[in-house]
């Protein structure tokens, strides 16, 4: 949508004019693509991703490489690439130092996938890490495979230059096994040291084989290929240097002031913690909302009808009162009334309410739980009930992200970032188990 607009409007035509136009039109399209990439991160609306473009604003530069300034014309720049993300481009000069790097083929009891020689269409999966025979075999054909994708990924590599590559080779152990070590020895006798390493049986082949196959290709095609060693002695040195270098040198750390970001998302919240966005969060608060203290609290006067609970008293604190009421009664071996008069007394609510209360507890607790069990009733199993069975449910961030983003699509302007993002466990409480 940034790159529909500035077309329909002809922006990049109109910076171009100026003297430093494309470093404007770069700027404007970093710029979308920050706002694009905190889009997709943040997953939220409209109103808060102009507070977050003016946040930035106010903010101080850092120096973030995501938010650092950038020219079109910065293509002309080394490029450091993977040989898979290089297929199908092509570069100037190319540099590939690595090589000569080849893997140990040392059996670690780890899955074995290999395709069978007869028919490489079928791929088998051996999960069986026990060493034996059977298993070399299979160890000598995945190695195989292993070898010739090295050796595609090198071609790959390899082919990506326009004027000139240059290739490093350090003679290290199991080389012979890298793409480079493959190239510059004979293949049949590359597939019996394959078979020997396998077996165990492997003896290394030494560096001057191959520095004698690095010259001979220099020495036959003078113009595709050249040699440059290393200074070894430069080398040595550095590393002699460093291991003479006194014990203070070498352990000395770098001292620095930075207030590191400490990351509390991941923590144990309540329901009544997340619904309420409190600072400071309190896992162990109960499972329904309390009743918060708005100053003089005025008690409820006895209405003239009150034939049904639906005219109780409404609010945090009534709620508060019918929950303990339930909680009481089946946590404790009072009586049902004197249950209903303490809470009713404790919570400011009209004693006139007791029998209408006492009523409606009767109603829930004889009510049968099933229609086909009509004995199975909450005062039926009244002695083998849990009042409060505590729960953890594990909560992922990315979850409560997706959660928030849907709240904040439907809700009003003003709600703006409210809520957050909790990682870790949430805690609560069953009734009446």
């Amino acid at each position: 949508m940034f790159r529909s607009i500035l077309k329909e409007a002809n922006i990049s035509e109109h910076l171009i004019r100026y003297p430093d136009g494309e470093r404007k039109i770069t700027n404007l399209l970093h710029l979308g693509e920050l706002m694009q990439a905190e889009a997709q991160q943040q997953k939220e609306g409209m109103r808060s991703m102009v507070k977050w473009l003016a946040r930035k604003r106010e903010e101080e530069s850092d120096d973030r490489d995501e938010e650092q300034l950038r020219l079109e014309s910065d293509q002309e720049l080394v490029k450091i690439v993977t040989m898979h993300r290089s297929k199908g481009l092509e570069y100037p000069i190319v540099f590939c130092p690595f090589l000569w790097y080849g893997p140990r083929f040392q059996d670690q009891g780890k899955p074995l996938v290999y395709h069978d020689p007869q028919n490489f269409e079928r791929t088998y999966l051996d999960l069986n890490g026990k060493s034996d025979g059977d298993r070399n075999e299979k160890r000598l054909l995945a190695a195989r495979e292993e070898l010739a994708e090295s050796l595609r990924l090198a071609y790959v590599a390899i082919t990506r230059a326009e004027h000139c590559c240059y290739l490093s080779w350090a003679y290290a152990k199991k080389s012979e096994f890298s793409p480079l070590g493959y190239l510059l020895s004979d293949p049949q006798q590359c597939d019996e040291q394959l078979k020997e390493t396998v077996h165990k049986s492997y003896n290394a082949v030494g560096p001057q084989q191959f520095d004698n196959e690095i010259q001979r290709l220099c020495e036959h095609y003078p113009s595709l290929f050249m040699m440059d060693r290393a200074p070894l002695e430069e080398s040595l040195n550095k590393q002699s240097d460093l291991f003479n270098a006194s014990n203070d040198e070498l352990l000395s750390a770098k001292t620095f002031e930075r207030t590191l970001p400490i990351s509390t998302s991941y923590d144990v919240s309540s329901f009544s913690s997340l619904s309420s966005w409190m600072e400071d969060d309190d896992p162990d608060v109960p499972d329904y909302d309390q009743f918060t203290d708005y100053g003089d609290y005025e008690v409820q006067e006895s209405p003239h009808e009150k034939e049904t609970m639906f005219a109780f008293p409404k609010g945090p604190q009534p709620g508060t009162c019918i929950h303990n009421i339930f909680e009481d009664y089946y946590s404790e071996s009072k009586d049902k009334d004197e249950i209903i008069i303490n809470q009713l007394q404790l919570n400011g609510i009209d004693l006139d309410w007791k029998d209408t209360v006492s009523d409606m507890l009767e109603l829930v607790i004889e009510k049968p739980l099933h229609e086909g069990f009509q004995d199975l009733t909450l005062s039926a199993v009244r002695d083998s009930q849990i009042p409060e069975m505590e729960f953890y449910y594990q909560n992922e961030e990315i979850k409560t992200r997706q959660l928030l983003s849907i709240i904040r699509d439907g809700a009003a302007p003003d709600w703006g970032n409210k809520g957050r993002a909790a990682s870790g466990f949430l805690k609560g409480f069953i009734d009446l188990t």
